[in-house]
């Protein structure tokens, strides 16, 4: 017997076990979060219909100043914790603990400084938001171990049943006190709430007695590709601010609100990708000493991406004006523009958010900085001027413009692995494109005139969609669920 033989039978069997982890985990997230999502959607409707335009808008700059926050607090050290090859030590989590919590409670500190100075300066409203802001920060602190750890471990199940509890806490509580008229308010009070149901869940499911610990040179390794990788985090939330504060102070805090629910509106078609983007990083880093079978994973992960958000994507383009008539309302009729504007993201964005994991994972977390960094400079030099010229509809076009920076990245991507991309991305909206007509159909024949009409034309186009797109791409429905019962014999799949 070859000596090579007995160690490529146990690579060929690490990989169906990391295989079927991966598909098993993408299951339970999607299932997890496809609840979440549901929630997330009812919610935001009920939202919408309850407050302002202008409220929105205010939310938003929170939002935006508490994911600040987080981000620069975890420094992308978790990320390392998650890539590196050997489990982590307690040592490890306990110096990547404190150098994290250093950094939150400065942020915090700083937070609090500014509150307390808009005292008598600013809307109570606006003082108590960022008040909350601190308060959730600081227990987020808290999560961020626990979650490395969960992610490493590909317990997606596990993350999946949490996040829904939060989504859950969040958008009750919010509605609840947005519906007993506390307003802006409501926002800020589930967000607290929220940030305690998740530090206490992850501390249970992954417990971990915070202990303080420094290593400096420990430090500076893990920042050599942490600070990298959440640098594209950091620009992306740069690029972000455009909306709250470059628009919030040229148009006002209504327009903010506008476009805040329009990328509400695109997103909905892609909240499956949020689901599945926890897995690109733990499952291509382990296999990137196997460029076939890592190449193979990544065209299976922008097939199934692709496959989530094409119906989604397709039905929002058709029934856009419906949705928001019959759903959302007509105060948001002026925001209608801007969706079908932005919606050219659902074409792109399912194929370049694998892929920029795929890059994170093969060690080049400085070229996700770039594009980070394109995407950013894109934003406020393309935006600024359009929007001062033609309104919000200046942002639209400007995220029209950027989304094609897209193709560097699909171009680096096939550099460092052989990849189709074409060849993984095409099938779910070619069939897409041959159902359309009927779409089309089905709503000048039969035009939605309250929810439960609208709620049953969709059943109608998801049940033919998926059926269509199971018949023309079984042999990866077979694999997928190969997988995810571990059969041995599908020895080809990563």
């Amino acid at each position: 017997m070859s000596t090579t033989a007995v160690p490529q039978r146990e690579t060929r069997s690490n990989s169906r076990v990391l295989g079927t982890k991966a598909v098993r985990g993408a299951v339970a997230l999607l299932m997890r979060r496809g609840l979440g999502a549901v929630i997330s959607i009812i919610g935001s409707v009920f939202l919408a219909r309850l407050l302002a335009p202008r409220d929105f808008g205010v939310f938003a700059v929170m939002t935006f100043v508490f994911a600040f926050g987080e981000s620069l607090g975890d420094g992308g050290l978790a990320g390392s914790l998650v890539r590196q090859t050997h489990p982590p030590t307690r040592a490890e989590l306990d110096i990547v603990f404190t150098a994290q919590q250093l950094v939150i409670w400065v942020v915090s500190a700083a937070l609090a400084i500014v509150a307390a100075c808009l005292v008598g300066h600013a809307p109570g409203s606006v003082v108590f938001l960022l008040s909350c802001v601190v308060i959730a920060l600081l227990l987020s602190g808290f999560q961020i171990i626990p979650v490395a750890q969960l992610e490493r471990d590909l317990r997606f199940g596990r993350l999946g049943y949490i996040e829904t509890a939060e989504t859950m806490c969040f958008y009750g509580v919010a509605v609840g006190l947005a519906a007993a008229g506390f307003g802006v308010r409501s926002f800020g009070i589930a967000l607290v709430v929220q940030a305690v149901i998740g530090t206490a869940a992850y501390l249970i499911s992954v417990p971990y007695m915070p202990r303080l610990s420094w290593s400096g040179t420990e430090l500076r390794a893990r920042y050599a590709f942490g600070l990298p990788f959440q640098g594209v985090e950091l620009l992306s939330l740069a690029k972000d601010s455009f909306t709250p504060f470059f628009v919030g102070l040229l148009l006002g805090a209504r327009d903010v609100g506008y476009i805040t629910w329009a990328n509400q509106a695109v997103a909905y078609a892609l909240i499956a990708l949020m689901a599945l983007s926890r897995l690109y990083l733990p499952v291509f880093a382990r296999l990137q000493h196997s460029p076939d079978r890592l190449g193979a994973a990544v065209e299976r992960t922008i097939l199934l991406a692709n496959a989530l958000t094409v119906p989604a994507a397709v039905f929002v383009l058709v029934f856009a004006g419906p949705l928001v008539e019959v759903v959302f309302g007509q105060k948001w009729q002026p925001a209608l523009p801007l969706v079908y504007i932005m919606w050219s993201a659902n074409l792109l964005v399912p194929t370049a958010t694998p892929l920029m994991g795929l890059v994170t994972a093969l060690g080049y977390p400085r070229f996700g900085f770039k594009m980070a960094l394109i995407w950013m400079l894109g934003t406020w030099l393309i935006g600024a001027p359009l929007v001062g010229a033609i309104g919000v509809t200046g942002f639209a076009v400007a995220n029209l413009v950027i989304q094609s920076s897209n193709l560097l990245l699909f171009r680096r991507a096939k550099q460092l692995v052989p990849l189709h991309l074409l060849r993984a991305a095409a099938p779910p909206w070619l069939v897409a494109a041959g159902l359309l007509p009927c779409l089309l159909l089905l709503r000048r024949s039969w035009p939605p005139h309250g929810a439960s009409q609208l709620a049953f034309e969709c059943g109608v186009w998801l049940v033919v969609y998926c059926g269509v797109l199971f018949v023309t791409t079984r042999a990866r429905g077979r694999e997928f669920l190969a997988l995810l019962k571990g059969r041995p014999e599908w020895s080809s799949i990563p």
